[in-house]
């Protein structure tokens, strides 16, 4: 009799114990709804030399001063990068952590009689002071968005060459020595990647089966994992993350839904202190980034845009973007670049001397810098 008793506790322990166990799941909290099968997946995934290089390909030239720059907030504006082709785009530059060297990507448009429409881009390395560049990835890929790792050792990129789908990938900053995958998102697109002080990589995930309230454009939704791919987790609704340089704070973008226009936040890295930081409501911001010290923040803004006047003698307002920076709490914004051409993803070099910038001042996009005054 005793015996039976034993034996009916025992079962009941058991299934109390299974029940406690299904509970424990999904304990942290959100707002944003969490699709419940991204995060599930393995991510860790070694994918061998997909980029062989042979022979990186240096390429000398001489740089151009631009005079046309009304504002005194950018003093000696100075092109870095020598494209002079209508189809190319260069885009996306970083600066290494600890010298002079940049990347970015060059991206080619596809030709009209592409009946694929399909885009090729290449990462490059370039040192400013030395006037040459080097190939880091092949171009029959699209690559981009790349980031130097803390060490500079290591390029953290975005591309869609092992499907339709942009992963997370991680390649030497030479270009030699093979190539590996860190995510394996089957239905999400991956962009625009970062990486902080503390080796953690955050990135905003496009996913075509979650829309906006609206059911218009994809919902992005921020993510954060290790730098070698391990730990996934989501953070919040937003795109173009960059952390603070003691890593524990990201600048990001999102959607005001009550105007559709996009506000600058920050949060901590657990996804929690949601500050807003832009109220805009006629204007448009993108691309983020912190300064050295964290004290302030570089933006792209097309705040403050010029009225030109055109061949009809109508006033017509120009849209395009200048670079903007403001501290760290959303105060003190000043506009730096006063041009006609469209200036966006700024980035300061290490010691805050100089921001980087993408623009197509002359008619071409190119990689330009100067030294901000603010």
């Amino acid at each position: 009799m005793k015996l039976s008793k034993v034996i009916v506790l025992l079962v009941i322990a058991s299934m109390l114990i299974v029940s406690c166990g299904d509970k424990s799941k999904n304990v942290e909290p959100t707002p944003d709804p969490i699709p419940t099968q991204w995060g599930k997946t393995k991510v860790t995934e070694a994918v061998g030399q997909l980029d062989d290089i042979v022979d990186n390909i240096k390429t000398s030239f001489d740089y151009t001063t631009e005079t046309v720059e009304s504002s005194p907030n950018a003093k000696s504006v100075t092109q870095i990068t020598s494209n002079n082709e209508k189809d190319v785009s260069i885009k996306d530059p970083d600066h290494h952590p600890t010298d002079e060297t940049i990347i970015y990507t060059e991206y080619r448009v596809p030709s009209s009689d592409d009946l694929d429409y399909n885009y090729s881009s290449v990462i490059w390395s370039q040192n400013p002071e030395a006037k040459a560049r080097v190939r880091v990835t092949e171009g029959t890929f699209n690559n981009g968005q790349a980031v130097f790792n803390n060490s500079g050792t290591d390029i953290i990129f975005a591309s869609a060459r092992s499907n339709k789908n942009e992963g997370i990938w991680r390649i030497k900053s030479d270009g030699l020595g093979g190539i590996l995958k860190l995510t394996e998102f089957n239905t999400s697109s991956l962009r625009h990647p970062t990486i902080g002080a503390l080796d953690r990589v955050a990135f905003h995930a496009v996913d075509p089966r979650y829309k906006n309230s609206d059911g218009g454009a994809e919902r992005p939704f921020i993510w954060l994992m290790e730098d070698d791919g391990s730990l996934p987790t989501q953070l919040r609704y937003g795109r173009n993350p960059n952390f603070s340089p003691a890593g524990n704070t990201i600048v990001y973008t999102r959607k005001d839904e009550r105007n559709e226009m996009s506000q600058i936040f920050t949060m901590d890295t657990d996804g929690g202190a949601i500050t807003q930081l832009t109220f805009n409501i006629d204007y448009d911001i993108k691309d983020p980034a912190w300064d050295p010290t964290g004290s302030f923040i570089t933006y792209a803004s097309n705040e403050g845009r010029e009225t030109v006047e055109t061949d009809t003698t109508e006033l017509q307002s120009n849209n395009d973007y200048n670079i903007w920076v403001m501290r760290y709490d959303g105060t003190n914004k000043t506009q730096l670049t006063t041009n006609q051409s469209h200036d966006e993803q700024p980035v300061f070099n290490p010691d805050g001397e100089y921001i980087y910038f993408r623009s197509n001042r002359g008619g071409f996009w190119n990689v330009w810098r100067f030294e901000p005054v603010f």
